[in-house]
Order: structure tokens, then C-alpha cells, then sequence
């Protein structure tokens, strides 16, 4: 999701009085980089394009998957 301060906000005005919003994401170093997985056995994981926040399109199940990557901090500080 690109803007994940208008999903909240939406999110936010059709909960019920005392309501609660639970969400999970990938977490933010696996969506950094598709590079982490170039080989069955995996040695590291590069995180290079860790603070450049944005769309990633990567592979899944042999599909192609459009990610949005953000920092950890983009989801703590979102609205």
C-alpha cells in the first residue's frame, strides 16, 4: 500500500469506540532488497537498499509481487 497514512486514517474513523487496528507486514529488511535471495542456500542478507523507501517488485511463488518498502520507523511514525 502506497499511502499508508490515508489506509490508517480510514482504518482509524470505521473502527467502533475503543476499537483496535491489527496489522502485520514483511519485515522491512526482507522488502529492502530482493538481491537475499539469489541462491537456494542463503549466506547473507544484503540490506543495501534499506533507506531508499518505495515501490519493489520482486518474485513470489513464481508470480510477480509489487511490494511497497518502507522503514521500520515509516510504520511507527505513520498517521
Amino acid at each position: 500500500m502506497a499511502d499508508l497514512d490515508a489506509i490508517l486514517t480510514k482504518t482509524h474513523a470505521a473502527l467502533a469506540n475503543q476499537g483496535r487496528c491489527i496489522f502485520s507486514v514483511e519485515h522491512p529488511v526482507i522488502t529492502s532488497s530482493d538481491r537475499g535471495w539469489t541462491t537456494v542456500q542463503q549466506q547473507a542478507w544484503v540490506v543495501d537498499d534499506y533507506f531508499e523507501t518505495g515501490v519493489r517488485v520482486t518474485s513470489w511463488l513464481n508470480a510477480r509481487a509489487i511490494k511497497y518498502h518502507r522503514m521500520i520507523e515509516g510504520y511507527f511514525s505513520a498517521r
